[in-house]
């Protein structure tokens, strides 16, 4: 059931990941920074379900589909990203450190799983 549910992996790594890294900080920062990692990881999460919904939406279609809506979708996201860390920081004066890491550490472990979604969605796409 799971192996085969993509978002539902995407929550329980989120859930439990974020759970540890919660307890882990709360002993040492304050509730600023803990809101910053939060808002970091929830960034993440809206970014690979986006990215999600646009393999699953541009798998059966043409390449030149596919690779437009994936990798321009890439950099959209990116691009939003940059827009939101932006705002965050001068706007609501987030604690900068703990969004950024927080950002990337999630940016990366769901871009990985992101990736083997996509791999698998195109091995069983080649095998039929």
């Amino acid at each position: 059931m799971i192996k085969n549910n993509f978002p539902l992996q995407i929550i329980i790594l989120f859930f439990i990941t974020f759970l540890l890294a919660i307890y882990l900080l709360s002993y040492y920062f304050t509730t600023e920074v803990l809101i910053s990692v939060f808002l970091g990881s929830l960034i993440s999460i809206v970014n690979v379900f986006i990215g999600y919904a646009l393999i699953v939406y541009s798998i059966d279609k043409p390449n030149k589909v596919f690779f437009k809506a994936v990798l321009g979708g890439m950099v959209l996201r990116m691009f939003f990203i940059g827009i939101i860390l932006v705002c965050l920081i001068k706007i609501l004066s987030i604690n900068i450190y703990g969004l950024v890491i927080s950002l990337f550490f999630y940016y990366f472990l769901f871009l990985i799983m992101e990736v083997m979604f996509l791999n698998r969605r195109l091995l069983n796409k080649n095998a039929k």
